[in-house]
Protein backbone atom coordinates (compact mmCIF):
# COMPACT_ATOMS: atom_id res chain seq x y z
CA UNK A 1 0.00 0.00 0.00
CA UNK A 2 1.23 3.50 -0.83
CA UNK A 3 1.57 6.19 1.80
CA UNK A 4 0.66 9.78 1.15
CA UNK A 5 2.66 12.44 2.96
CA UNK A 6 -0.06 14.93 3.84
CA UNK A 7 1.72 17.82 5.47
CA UNK A 8 4.86 18.65 7.33
CA UNK A 9 3.91 20.89 10.23
CA UNK A 10 5.47 22.67 13.11
CA UNK A 11 4.48 21.47 16.56
CA UNK A 12 0.95 22.57 17.26
CA UNK A 13 -1.54 21.90 20.01
CA UNK A 14 -4.37 19.89 18.52
CA UNK A 15 -7.85 21.27 19.30
CA UNK A 16 -8.99 18.41 21.55
CA UNK A 17 -5.88 18.54 23.70
CA UNK A 18 -4.26 20.91 26.10
CA UNK A 19 -0.48 21.02 26.31
CA UNK A 20 -0.05 21.52 30.03
CA UNK A 21 3.71 21.83 30.29
CA UNK A 22 4.17 25.06 28.34
CA UNK A 23 3.66 28.51 29.82
CA UNK A 24 0.98 29.33 27.28
CA UNK A 25 -1.29 26.43 28.20
CA UNK A 26 -0.20 25.55 31.71
CA UNK A 27 -3.14 24.84 33.99
CA UNK A 28 -2.32 23.37 37.43
CA UNK A 29 -5.66 21.52 37.68
CA UNK A 30 -4.97 19.75 34.38
CA UNK A 31 -1.45 18.86 35.50
CA UNK A 32 -2.78 17.23 38.68
CA UNK A 33 -5.54 15.45 36.74
CA UNK A 34 -3.08 14.14 34.13
CA UNK A 35 -0.57 12.87 36.67
CA UNK A 36 -3.44 11.16 38.53
CA UNK A 37 -5.12 9.62 35.46
CA UNK A 38 -5.53 5.86 35.56
CA UNK A 39 -4.98 5.69 31.78
CA UNK A 40 -1.84 7.87 31.80
CA UNK A 41 0.80 6.66 29.34
CA UNK A 42 4.28 8.18 29.34
CA UNK A 43 6.43 7.61 26.26
CA UNK A 44 9.80 8.75 24.94
CA UNK A 45 9.78 12.20 23.28
CA UNK A 46 11.84 12.02 20.10
CA UNK A 47 13.58 14.96 18.42
CA UNK A 48 12.29 14.97 14.86
CA UNK A 49 10.15 16.82 12.34
CA UNK A 50 6.42 16.35 12.95
CA UNK A 51 4.74 14.80 9.90
CA UNK A 52 1.29 13.45 9.05
CA UNK A 53 0.78 10.39 6.86
CA UNK A 54 -2.64 9.26 5.59
CA UNK A 55 -3.30 5.60 4.90
CA UNK A 56 -6.54 3.60 4.62
CA UNK A 57 -8.68 6.25 6.35
CA UNK A 58 -6.22 6.75 9.21
CA UNK A 59 -3.99 9.73 9.91
CA UNK A 60 -0.65 8.74 11.41
CA UNK A 61 1.11 11.49 13.37
CA UNK A 62 4.83 10.85 13.23
CA UNK A 63 8.23 12.32 13.90
CA UNK A 64 10.69 12.04 11.03
CA UNK A 65 14.11 11.07 12.34
CA UNK A 66 15.73 11.36 8.90
CA UNK A 67 18.04 14.23 9.84
CA UNK A 68 19.95 14.99 13.02
CA UNK A 69 18.28 17.81 14.91
CA UNK A 70 19.92 17.82 18.32
CA UNK A 71 20.20 14.09 19.01
CA UNK A 72 22.15 11.71 16.77
CA UNK A 73 19.90 8.70 16.24
CA UNK A 74 21.78 5.62 15.07
CA UNK A 75 19.15 3.00 15.90
CA UNK A 76 16.14 4.11 13.82
CA UNK A 77 14.15 0.96 12.92
CA UNK A 78 13.79 0.06 9.25
CA UNK A 79 10.25 0.50 7.95
CA UNK A 80 7.99 -2.48 7.29
CA UNK A 81 4.94 -3.07 5.08
CA UNK A 82 5.91 -0.33 2.62
CA UNK A 83 5.95 2.40 5.27
CA UNK A 84 7.89 5.54 4.58
CA UNK A 85 11.36 5.34 6.17
CA UNK A 86 12.54 7.32 9.21
CA UNK A 87 9.07 7.81 10.75
CA UNK A 88 8.19 7.05 14.38
CA UNK A 89 4.43 7.12 15.02
CA UNK A 90 3.19 8.79 18.21
CA UNK A 91 -0.54 9.17 17.46
CA UNK A 92 -3.25 7.86 15.12
CA UNK A 93 -6.66 9.31 14.30
CA UNK A 94 -9.53 7.67 12.44
CA UNK A 95 -12.09 10.09 10.96
CA UNK A 96 -10.73 12.83 13.24
CA UNK A 97 -11.04 10.71 16.42
CA UNK A 98 -7.77 9.97 18.20
CA UNK A 99 -7.17 6.37 19.21
CA UNK A 100 -6.04 5.09 22.60
CA UNK A 101 -2.35 4.35 23.09
CA UNK A 102 -2.83 0.59 22.74
CA UNK A 103 -4.77 1.12 19.47
CA UNK A 104 -2.00 3.46 18.24
CA UNK A 105 0.59 0.74 18.81
CA UNK A 106 -1.52 -1.85 16.94
CA UNK A 107 -2.28 0.38 13.94
CA UNK A 108 1.25 1.81 13.74
CA UNK A 109 2.69 -1.72 13.77
CA UNK A 110 0.21 -2.84 11.10
CA UNK A 111 1.24 0.14 8.94
CA UNK A 112 4.93 -0.62 9.49
CA UNK A 113 5.88 2.26 11.79
CA UNK A 114 7.93 2.11 14.98
CA UNK A 115 6.46 3.71 18.11
CA UNK A 116 8.24 5.42 21.02
CA UNK A 117 9.00 3.26 24.03
CA UNK A 118 6.58 3.33 26.95
CA UNK A 119 8.28 4.56 30.11
CA UNK A 120 5.34 4.34 32.53
CA UNK A 121 1.59 3.59 32.73
CA UNK A 122 -0.84 4.82 35.37
CA UNK A 123 -0.75 7.58 37.99
CA UNK A 124 2.65 9.05 38.87
CA UNK A 125 4.10 11.57 41.30
CA UNK A 126 5.96 14.61 40.00
CA UNK A 127 9.12 13.30 41.71
CA UNK A 128 8.89 9.95 39.90
CA UNK A 129 8.15 11.78 36.63
CA UNK A 130 11.37 13.79 36.92
CA UNK A 131 13.24 10.57 37.74
CA UNK A 132 12.03 8.63 34.69
CA UNK A 133 12.39 11.60 32.30
CA UNK A 134 16.19 11.14 32.26
CA UNK A 135 16.92 7.99 30.27
CA UNK A 136 18.84 6.79 27.25
CA UNK A 137 16.91 7.09 23.99
CA UNK A 138 15.77 3.81 22.46
CA UNK A 139 16.75 5.18 19.02
CA UNK A 140 20.28 6.33 19.95
CA UNK A 141 23.15 4.31 21.37
CA UNK A 142 24.87 7.21 23.18
CA UNK A 143 22.29 9.93 23.88
CA UNK A 144 19.73 10.78 26.48
CA UNK A 145 16.19 11.14 25.20
CA UNK A 146 14.74 14.61 24.63
CA UNK A 147 12.21 13.95 27.38
CA UNK A 148 8.80 12.35 27.77
CA UNK A 149 5.25 12.77 26.48
CA UNK A 150 2.34 12.24 28.88
CA UNK A 151 -1.15 11.39 27.57
CA UNK A 152 -4.53 10.60 29.00
CA UNK A 153 -6.93 9.56 26.26
CA UNK A 154 -9.90 9.66 28.65
CA UNK A 155 -9.15 13.22 29.77
CA UNK A 156 -8.07 14.43 26.33
CA UNK A 157 -5.05 16.04 27.97
CA UNK A 158 -1.40 15.67 27.04
CA UNK A 159 1.88 17.28 27.90
CA UNK A 160 5.55 16.96 27.27
CA UNK A 161 8.48 17.31 29.58
CA UNK A 162 11.78 18.22 27.91
CA UNK A 163 14.82 17.59 30.09
CA UNK A 164 17.13 20.49 30.93
CA UNK A 165 20.17 18.72 29.46
CA UNK A 166 18.46 18.61 26.06
CA UNK A 167 17.55 22.30 26.16
CA UNK A 168 21.05 23.37 27.22
CA UNK A 169 22.72 21.39 24.40
CA UNK A 170 20.45 22.46 21.54
CA UNK A 171 22.70 25.14 20.00
CA UNK A 172 21.66 26.55 16.64
CA UNK A 173 18.51 25.27 14.93
CA UNK A 174 19.06 22.15 12.81
CA UNK A 175 17.71 23.91 9.69
CA UNK A 176 20.51 26.47 9.97
CA UNK A 177 23.22 23.76 9.82
CA UNK A 178 24.25 21.37 7.04
CA UNK A 179 21.87 18.38 6.98
CA UNK A 180 23.25 15.17 8.49
CA UNK A 181 21.43 11.85 8.12
CA UNK A 182 20.65 9.71 11.14
CA UNK A 183 21.23 5.95 10.78
CA UNK A 184 18.84 3.03 10.51
CA UNK A 185 19.43 -0.35 12.10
Amino acid sequence: MKFKLVVVMRRVVLPWRKNIFTKRYFEPADQIALLSADDLVITEKVDGLTTEVEKDGFTFYTESLRYVHSIVYDRVPCPRNGAEPWLVCFDVAESGKFLSHDEVVIWADTAGFATPQVMHRGPITIEKLWEIAHFKSSFASDSLAEGVVLKSHKLGVWGKLVVDEFLSEMGEHWRDRPLVLNKML
